[in-house]
């Protein structure tokens, strides 16, 4: 009996609490387990990142490319002019995108429009006014280059020209607000006060909200009485 109880003293006790399995887990001398990801040195991309803008594969490559192929049409130099006019150290490449476009496609409106941008914006005044002048002849009925040309034309001096220009705009689009307003200043300054006055009255409707326009008027009126 002695022998029993003294048997079921020696028996060891189970451990408290759950044991780690031996097959856990050991974290590597440096920290982070082995295959977790972390960031690449120096914070370089994978070599399938996109590339700039105007790296390799962006769009102004996509477009010189485009524009160099045999069979490429205006479009394609006007878009890669578009893209460089964005960035004024790319000027000239943009002016000589617009020329091709235009020796391609003569008169074209666009590629006319953004060149004698180019070229005003250098001081070429003349030579934008007769890109625009022969813009707004093959496109009769593109108010934005008849406006456009109008306009150039008023800062050379060409007043008649200007109207001409205006009038053909407001025959087509009589409700073209700025073709409206621009030539009623231009009949104002040679004092045509009445019809000027009936121009910036009809602008006003077109323009309900345009506050400056009701004001304009006002004075007008005013001024028309008193030269009447």
């Amino acid at each position: 009996m002695t022998e029993l109880k003294d048997a079921v003293a020696e028996k060891p006790k189970p451990a408290r609490g759950k044991a780690k399995p031996a097959a856990a887990k050991a974290k590597p001398a440096g920290g982070k387990p082995a295959g977790a990801k972390g960031k690449r040195p120096g914070g370089a991309k994978p070599a399938g990142a996109k590339a700039a803008k105007g790296g390799a594969t962006g769009p102004i490559a996509e477009a010189k490319a485009a524009a160099a192929a045999p069979n490429a049409d205006a479009r394609a130099h006007i878009r890669l002019g578009s893209l460089l006019q964005q960035d004024a150290s790319q000027a000239t490449q943009s002016e000589a995108a617009f020329r091709r476009a235009l020796e391609l496609e003569p008169g074209h409106a666009v590629a006319a429009k953004k060149l004698s941008d180019l070229l005003m914006g250098r001081g070429a005044a003349n030579e934008a006014r007769e890109l625009l002048r022969q813009a707004a002849e093959a496109s009769p009925r593109k108010a934005d280059i008849q406006i456009d040309y109008a306009k150039s034309l008023i800062k050379s001096g060409d007043a008649a020209g200007a109207e001409t220009a205006l009038r053909r705009v407001i025959a087509s689009s009589p409700d073209n607000v700025s073709a409206v307003r621009l030539l009623a200043g231009l009949l104002e300054q040679r004092n045509e006060v009445m019809e000027a006055l009936f121009l910036t009255q009809y602008a006003a409707k077109l323009s309900p909200e345009n506050k400056t326009l009701k004001k304009k008027i006002r004075a007008m009126r005013k001024a028309a009485f008193e030269t009447a």
